[in-house]
């Protein structure tokens, strides 16, 4: 499951959680590769988008609802955050330490710590249904911009 999926998940019902600006049809999510109900690519991600390399299918001119609903959700933006399909957690730099070190986690989820708040932190972020590797959940890996962090506390 992908960071936007987890998100527009946990932010249904939410205040912030935006509106789509036109129904959706189905298509292929750039995001995501999933076959799903998407809105034309153009109305999330503009001319000025640079992050081509982070899309799942860079030639679809769609992208998901859910990908809409995350990436316009002002606080995936604006802050370090931590996401597990249930709940939306803003964190501060002392809240991103202490989930790196958490040692319960839930089965899914993903996480984000940033100081520049200028990326969108879903596209950059892995989940941890995208790391399993032979059959080892790497449970604790953040994403911190241009570096990764693994604090899974041992090998497989």
């Amino acid at each position: 499951m992908h960071p936007v999926n987890l998100i527009s998940t946990a932010i249904t019902g939410h205040e912030d959680r935006p509106e789509l600006p036109i129904d959706p049809s189905d298509g292929v999510c750039a995001i995501t590769g999933a076959s799903c109900p998407c809105i034309p690519r153009k109305k999330l991600l503009g001319k000025s988008f640079t992050n081509g390399d982070l899309l799942a299918r860079p030639e679809s001119d769609m992208v998901s609802t859910d990908a809409y609903y995350a990436l316009k959700f002002k606080w995936e933006r604006m802050n370090s955050w931590f996401c597990d399909g249930v709940t939306f957690e803003r964190l501060t730099r002392q809240d991103v330490r202490a989930k790196v070190f958490q040692e319960a986690m839930p089965k899914r989820w993903s996480g984000y710590a940033t100081t520049s708040y200028k990326k969108h932190g879903a596209l950059n972020a892995k989940s941890t249904q995208a790391h399993s590797v032979s059959g080892c959940l790497k449970r604790a890996l953040w994403i911190v911009p241009t570096w990764g962090v693994s604090a899974s506390g041992g090998t497989c």
